[in-house]
């Protein structure tokens, strides 16, 4: 059966509206541990052989700061948790290698 132009009924009542105000926010809300890593970054990436620091998980998901080391036994020197939340080492063996943009070694 085709509907011809005289089966639609526009709709009664209040005028529609079909935009809905949106006001987007400056970006994603940062997590606590965002403020965490914040304010000790820098004392972390301080201690010799910490490679780099951020934000990760725990074997069972919790949040977790994470420190990357390129030897095991600087374990020993890094604090147990952070402001409450644990630390997660990563052992690189080896080390890191900073690389240019291109992917190869780094001139520095």
């Amino acid at each position: 059966m085709q509907r011809g132009q005289g089966d639609f009924e526009a709709p009664r009542g209040d005028d529609e509206q079909a935009a809905v105000p949106f006001t987007p926010g400056t970006g994603p809300a940062r997590s606590p541990i965002d403020e965490v890593l914040e304010r000790n970054i820098s004392a972390l990436r301080a201690i010799e052989g910490v490679a780099g620091v951020g934000h990760g998980r725990t074997p069972t998901g919790d949040d977790a700061v994470v420190v990357h080391v390129g030897d095991a036994s600087v374990r020993d020197r890094l604090p147990g948790d952070v402001e409450g939340y644990p630390v997660e080492v990563i052992v690189i063996p080896g080390g890191f290698d900073i690389q240019d943009q291109r992917g190869g070694p780094s001139a520095t």
